[in-house]
């Protein structure tokens, strides 16, 4: 699982779920697509690997950004 600071994953759980955060994150999930499909066809029928690769990208930031607001994701404690 991918590791994250705790600071910073506390600090994003924070921030995405004031409502503004909360609007912000299902702005982005219906933006990027996370919840359809990734290989789409244009309209001559094709499916352009690229532009595939580049929405899948894209959607595993959203999906990153929709685990810190829920505080899935296991962090690292830094002694200070």
């Amino acid at each position: 699982m991918r590791q994250i600071d705790a600071q910073v994953a506390k600090a994003a759980e924070k921030a995405l779920t004031t409502p503004e955060g909360k609007l912000l994150v299902d702005f982005l999930v219906g933006a990027s697509g996370l919840i359809e499909r990734t290989f789409i066809a244009d309209t001559s029928g094709h499916v352009d690997p690229y532009r595939a690769a580049i929405r899948d990208g894209e959607r595993a930031i959203v999906s990153l950004i929709c685990k810190l607001q829920k505080g899935e994701l296991q962090y690292e404690q830094h002694d200070n």
